[in-house]
This record gives C-alpha cells, sequence and structure tokens, in this order.
C-alpha cells in the first residue's frame, strides 16, 4: 500500500475493505505513509468508507506526524516503554520514531535501538506479536540502509560476535537491488560463510514477491543453485492472481516435472501443485492444454499427476463438466480413469450427486475405484443399506470385492456401539466376519475404537470359524507379550 498509484484510489479503498480488521489497518497505515500526494482530507475520506472511525483515522495522521520528527533518547524511551504490544497498529508508527532517532543520531546509535525492540519483545505474550516486533525491528535496518547499504552491512556484521540474519538480510535486500555483483562478493568471503546461505535464501524469498523483476535481472549473479527457489517464489507471488502467469515460469526449474509424488511433501512439488491448482480453479480446459503442450516440457509419464491436480480442482466447482472431460481422456490398461477422482471429490460435498456419475464410469480399475469411494461415503453418512443396494450394479466379481471394502470400512467404525450396529447390516455372515475381524486386529490403533475383553467377545459372536482361529493367535499372542 506504501506504493500504490494515487490514481487508483478506487482500486485501494475497494482491496482495504475486503481485508480483516489487522490487515485493514496496516494496509491504511501504509497509504498515509506513502507520501503519494493523497490529502489528509482524501485520506479521511478513504478511511471512513472501509470502516474506520474519524476519530481513529485523525489519530493515525497524529502519530504518522509526530514519527516525522526525531525524537530524543528520553521520549523514544517512553514510546516504548507506553506502547501496547498486542495493538500491531502502533508497530508501524513506532518503528519510523525508532529510524528517524537513527537516521537523526547516526549509525552508532542504532545497538541501543534495537535493544529496545528486544525489551519489548521480552514483554509480548504471544508468539504472533514476537514475530510483528521482529519486523518492525529489521524495518529500521532496512530504511536506514537506503542511503549506504554496503556501510549498514558492514555494521550489521560488527554488531554481535553472533551475527544476526534477519538484520543482516534486511540491508543485505537493499544492497542487492543497488549492486547485486557487490553484494555476492561480499558474501563470499570466509567470515560470511556461515550465515551466506541463509542470507542469501531471505534476499531471494522477500525480493521474488515484493521486487521480482530485480530478481529476474540480477539471475545471471545470483548462484545456479538458488535459481529454482527464485522462479517458484516469483511464481507463488502471481499464482493467486495471475497463475496462468505463473506456470510460464515452471518449465525453468530444473528437474521439475521430475517429482516424485509418491515420496510425500517437499516444498518444491507443493508449490508446482498449488500453482497447477489456482490456474484450474480458473480455467481448467486451459491448464490441462497447457500441461500437454510442449510449452510446459512434460515427460508423459507424468502429466497424468498434474491432470489429478487439475480435476480435484475442477470436481470441486463444475463436477459434470469435469466427468465429462474426464471420460474423453486415454486411458492405459491398469490405469484409474479421472473421471473416478471426479467421482471421489464429489462424494465429500454430494454422494448423491456422485452416485448418479457412476454409470457413466469406464470398466475395470476405474469403475472399482469410483463405487469403492462412493461406498465409503456412504458408510460415513449411515447409510450401509444404499451402499449393498448400490452393489447390485456391479458383475458378480466386482460385487464380491467391493462388499469387502464396504466390510473392512465398517470395521474401522467409532464407538463401539455404532460399529455393531454397522455389522448387523452386513447382509452375509461372511461380511460380518470379515467387518468384525478388522475391528479387533484395528484394536487400539488410533482413530479406532479401544475394546474392553468384553466387546472383544462380542466381535467374536460375528467370525466364522478360520477368522476366529485367526483372531484367537493373534490375541494369544499380544497376551504372551504383556
Amino acid at each position: 500500500m506504501r506504493e500504490w498509484n494515487r490514481v487508483h484510489v478506487p482500486e485501494a479503498v475497494k482491496l482495504l475493505a475486503s481485508l480483516e480488521d489487522s490487515l485493514k489497518k496496516r494496509g491504511f497505515q501504509g497509504l498515509i505513509d506513502s507520501r503519494n500526494f493523497l490529502s489528509r482530507a482524501k485520506l479521511l475520506e478513504i478511511g471512513t468508507k472501509i470502516g474506520f472511525e474519524e476519530t481513529y483515522v485523525t489519530n493515525l495522521f497524529d502519530q504518522t506526524q509526530t514519527a516525522e520528527t526525531a525524537l530524543s533518547w528520553k521520549e523514544l524511551e517512553k514510546e516504548f516503554e507506553n506502547v501496547d504490544v498486542i495493538d500491531d497498529s502502533v508497530l508501524w508508527p513506532l518503528s519510523s520514531k525508532a529510524t528517524n532517532y537513527v537516521l537523526a543520531e547516526g549509525l552508532d546509535s542504532l545497538p541501543t535501538t534495537l535493544e529496545l525492540f528486544d525489551k519489548l519483545s521480552q514483554r509480548a505474550k504471544s508468539l504472533a506479536d514476537r514475530l510483528d516486533l521482529n519486523i518492525s525491528r529489521t524495518r529500521v535496518v532496512e530504511i536506514i540502509s537506503n542511503d549506504d547499504p554496503k556501510r549498514v552491512f558492514e555494521f550489521v556484521v560488527q554488531l554481535s560476535v553472533n551475527i544476526q540474519v534477519d538484520l543482516l538480510s534486511a540491508a543485505a535486500e537493499v544492497w542487492f537491488a543497488v549492486d547485486p555483483d557487490a553484494l555476492w562478493t561480499r558474501l563470499s568471503e570466509p567470515d560470511l560463510k556461515g550465515v551466506k546461505h541463509e542470507v542469501t535464501q531471505n534476499i531471494i524469498r522477500h525480493l521474488s514477491f515484493g521486487k521480482p523483476e530485480v530478481v529476474l535481472h540480477s539471475l545471471e549473479v545470483i548462484p545456479s543453485e538458488y535459481h529454482d527457489q527464485a522462479y517458484l517464489n516469483i511464481a507463488r507471488g502471481m499464482w493467486y492472481d495471475a497463475p496462468f502467469e505463473a506456470l510460464r515460469f515452471l518449465p525453468y526449474v530444473s528437474d521439475w516435472s521430475d517429482q516424485d509424488f509418491s515420496t510425500g511433501y517437499s516444498l518444491k512439488a507443493f508449490t508446482i501443485q498449488e500453482i497447477i491448482s489456482y490456474a484450474a480453479e480458473a480455467d481448467p480446459m486451459a491448464t490441462l492444454e497447457w500441461i500437454n503442450s510442449d510449452e510446459s516440457q512434460l515427460p508423459d509419464s507424468l502429466k497424468q499427476n498434474y491432470f489429478l491436480e487439475v480435476f480435484n480442482s475442477w470436481a470441486k466447482s463444475e463436477p459434470e463438466k469435469a466427468f465429462e472431460v474426464a471420460v474423453q481422456t486415454p486411458l492405459k490398461d491398469g490405469e484409474v480413469g479421472l473421471e473416478a477422482t471426479v467421482v471421489k471429490w464429489l462424494t465429500f460435498s454430494d454422494v448423491d450427486q456422485a452416485m448418479t456419475l457412476l454409470p457413466g464410469v469406464r470398466e475395470g480399475e476405474s469403475r472399482k475405484d469410483a463405487y469403492q469411494s462412493v461406498a465409503w461415503a456412504l458408510e460415513k453418512e449411515d447409510r450401509i443399506a444404499d451402499a449393498i443396494l448400490l452393489g447390485d450394479q456391479l458383475p458378480e466379481l466386482e460385487r464380491e470385492e467391493y462388499l469387502e471394502t464396504l466390510a473392512f470400512s465398517v470395521g474401522g467404525r467409532t464407538p463401539f456401539s455404532r460399529l455393531e450396529a454397522g455389522i448387523l447390516e452386513l447382509p452375509t455372515q461372511e461380511l460380518q466376519s470379515e467387518a468384525a475381524s478388522t475391528a479387533i486386529h484395528m484394536n487400539g490403533l488410533p482413530m479406532s475404537n479401544e475394546l474392553t475383553d468384553q466387546q472383544i467377545d462380542q466381535l467374536k459372536e460375528f467370525l466364522n470359524e478360520d477368522d476366529r482361529m485367526r483372531v484367537d493367535i493373534i490375541l494369544n499372542r499380544d497376551e504372551e507379550k504383556r
């Protein structure tokens, strides 16, 4: 907001009005601090339009005007002593006063000024308040670096035996925008070996969001091992408002197409999936076309993974249209069709609508997966009879596997009364035995029942002879271990 163009005041009002209260306060304070030639009367009009009382806006003007004039040390100490750290709206003018004091008194006054923030942080009761104070503290270093970032950088290096990375990063970001070559040369010197990596990451992370053009224009200076981070952060900065602009940065990320979706979380994989998800929300067809295009540089072997991201997102907004497109996508033997993904996601919001799509699912693994997803959703809604009836639509072999999956789902029910009621609804003794056996095997596991001896005996009544023998062996083994 401090850099908002004054000709776009209506857009500023619209943006600020949509924010929650604390962000709205910070944003409006940014407009006041921007020096963008908005009159006091115009700022007062904006403030009241977005829901602030006139007295509150007037107080902000007064605080800002006071912050413009450098205070004495005693006055600055008193400001810090009287501040309410819970009210984050006072932190911006407070850091402005601290900055003006350092600018007026010289760089040697920085350490004692920073100590005021440290003392205030000790009074803060919540982590959020301490984080806000640290941001205000680093902002002081950022602003005083504008005139001579190299000098401030070297001062911070000598400020403590243990270099404060957040402060050094604040000065480094300003220096980077002015002379990236000189900064990287300095960061490569032996005395900064221990902090070089973290400072570099901070520079790229902050500037990629705030000033991406600066990062892009200086990529030849940034070590190549940080290029992925730069491209991904720039893409993250625009994925909500301009997801297709964000997509164009992905092919520059080294080996982004080699993400292993089976190994779980990685920041790179998460970022790429989120960008594709946002693009899918904006235009799923265009996103599918992009994944299939030469521009994406994706090998065919991995396109299916990203198609899943698109259809996961699309199923939430236009399930029928998503299903229609999904059933037309080519399918290799043994693969689960994307229409099954649409059905699965629809079961979370409307299982009855998901059931209407089932006849259109292709045979094989796709149909098996889709029907199982619906069965699980029906069981969760205590509609076991509907799930059993649904299975009658399947060929005999598929129906048997489908009902076994349903019985397994029933076996995971909690509490015990609901488990027992679900078992009684299963149509055959074999399925009841499957459910009871599952419940006993899951005894004590997270999100499962903690069965008493009496409840285990009740479940044994549902077991067939083979399952009873297996259960007894397991129970006896557990008893011996105890």
